[in-house]
């Protein structure tokens, strides 16, 4: 198992050849400064709560298809949707 921080509440874990990446706050996240938002490649995003902060990695990284799980989900649902 493999767990990379990107700062905030965003870190990803890699196991078992799958990487799920937790709340993705990359770009305006000024501990992530020296991410590239392009270099992060995971099969799962999961959303814990529906923050504005999220939404410029959600929009790149639900381009690409890639499967969302969502925690409270009436919170996320509209943020995701709006």
């Amino acid at each position: 198992m493999n767990i990379t921080y990107f700062g905030h509440s965003c870190f990803q874990v890699e196991f078992s050849g799958a990487k799920i990446l937790f709340d993705p706050f990359i770009t305006p996240n000024p501990l992530a400064r020296n991410i590239d938002i392009q270099t992060i490649h995971p099969d799962f995003i999961l959303i814990s709560h529906g923050h504005s902060d999220q939404g410029e990695a959600v929009n790149y990284f639900n381009a690409d298809g890639i499967e969302f799980i969502l925690l409270k989900i009436g919170e996320t649902r509209s943020f995701l949707c709006d």
